[in-house]
């Protein structure tokens, strides 16, 4: 299925309003992924069905995405969030920012370039810091 930036917010809209579903590591059951799909039938514009698993992978990817914002909100050195330009690295940081990336992979597309749903994820699932110190 393809997915629109109209079709993502729908879908999002609509796990949000069944959050209370959610299981242990920010999941939800298949009826859910199902119910999702029933709700998409009705919304989507173009790209085809979004079916059970469509919505499923589409919100693995939305967590995988909020996660990796995430860590690198927690790197120090490296400028503020920006939902606009991302993690906003420059000359100065790139060596720190590579390395990161070489170890999480799914960061790179964040370098100068913000996440347009990272809100709406953070309503369905707040972010939890991870350390010794939290």
């Amino acid at each position: 299925a393809q997915w629109t930036d109209t079709d993502t917010k729908e879908f999002l809209g609509y796990l949000y309003t069944v959050c209370s579903e959610m299981g242990e590591g920010y999941s939800f059951k298949g009826k859910t992924f199902s119910a999702a799909a029933d709700f998409m039938k009705g919304v989507t514009t173009v790209g085809g069905d979004k079916d059970k698993e469509a919505c499923r992978v589409k919100w693995q990817t939305c967590k995988e995405k909020y996660n990796i914002i995430g860590k690198i909100k927690e790197q120090s050195g490296w400028g503020p969030w920006s939902d606009e330009h991302g993690a906003g690295i420059t000359g100065l940081t790139a060596e720190a920012w590579d390395k990161f990336v070489g170890r999480n992979k799914t960061a790179k597309p964040f370098r100068n370039k913000g996440w347009i749903f990272l809100h709406d994820v953070e309503k369905i699932m707040p972010y939890k810091l991870k350390g010794t110190n939290v």
